[in-house]
């Protein structure tokens, strides 16, 4: 690491420190990634840390958020081939109301399911319960796809009753749902949330950090541009290989200024008013090569 970081000083001002890399390449693969992976845990950290902070209320809150809105009289039974329930037909359980739009409230989704157990499945039922699910006695329908502007359904997804019914099977254990068991799950499940969130940054990183590392895709380009200002400007021999080498490293200040231009305002809420792509990237990589190679015309 102390070798990195001497080479992270270097590659911004090492006339030195280019002139060996000129004669003797070594080093860059690595630099690259973990110039990359440095990359990505700083969006990691920046992104988790406001992350964190705005779902930590909802997670503590989601106990009884759900069972407020799962209705406390509601029992619903699955024998092995069907669905019921114990309460009057059709039955629908609303969303919390905070949850719609008041512009919305006549027109859109309100019901997060409707139970219509005793009677087929229909469309115009279905539509007209204005439910996110619909529960008939031959099947279950969903919304596939879901406009949130409009609040509305627009694609019907099918699966049929028979599909999930598991009559005659070893493993098949009729059950019922109700408050008291939906509590039971959420207690159980709510512990693991915070082995959820670190998994879910250890993921963030990892794949914030390989696309970090397809950025060497625009340092090849770069690279044939370094090879040309080498040979022909500075009058020296080397490969394309040692012209990649030389790139990765003086890239370096470019890729730190672009990633603090487009993610830094970004992690504290702000829209970033530049655009550092490879555009960008090229000339000021070019012209650290030149500056510490002493590339004169």
């Amino acid at each position: 690491m102390k070798s990195f970081l001497n080479n992270l000083v270097r590659s911004v001002w090492g006339p030195e420190f280019y002139e060996e890399q000129l004669h003797n390449p070594r080093g860059a693969s690595a630099h690259f990634i973990l110039l990359s992976g440095l990359f990505a845990l700083f969006i990691t950290v920046g992104f988790m840390s406001a992350l964190v902070p705005a779902a930590s209320p909802y997670v503590s809150s989601a106990r009884s958020y759900l069972l407020a809105a799962y209705p406390n009289d509601l029992e619903i039974n699955f024998d092995g081939s069907k669905i019921s329930i114990n309460q009057p037909e059709p039955y629908a359980v609303p969303f919390p109301s905070s949850w719609i739009k008041s512009d919305q409230a006549s027109t859109s989704i309100v019901n997060a399911v409707t139970f219509n157990t005793q009677q087929p499945f229909s469309v115009g039922a279905f539509e007209s319960s204005r439910s996110m699910a619909y529960v008939a006695s031959d099947s279950i329908a969903t919304y596939k796809e879901y406009d949130s502007k409009r609040g509305i359904g627009t694609e019907i997804q099918m699966v049929s009753m028979s599909s999930v019914a598991c009559t005659g099977k070893p493993d098949c254990e009729p059950f019922t749902v109700t408050e008291t068991k939906v509590a039971e799950f959420i207690d159980g499940v709510l512990p693991y949330v915070p082995y959820v969130m670190v998994f879910g940054g250890v993921f963030v990183f990892l794949f914030i950090w390989i696309i970090q590392l397809f950025g060497i895709l625009s340092l090849l380009i770069i690279a044939l541009f370094v090879w040309l200002l080498v040979k022909f400007i500075a009058k020296q021999q080397l490969t394309y290989g040692t012209a990649l080498s030389l790139t990765v490293y003086a890239a370096t200040l470019p890729f730190i200024i672009g990633v603090a231009l487009a993610w830094g305002p970004q992690l504290f809420g702000l829209e970033s008013p530049f655009v550092f792509g490879v555009t960008s990237t090229g000339p000021l990589t070019l012209l650290i090569v030149l500056v510490n190679l002493r590339v004169r015309g």
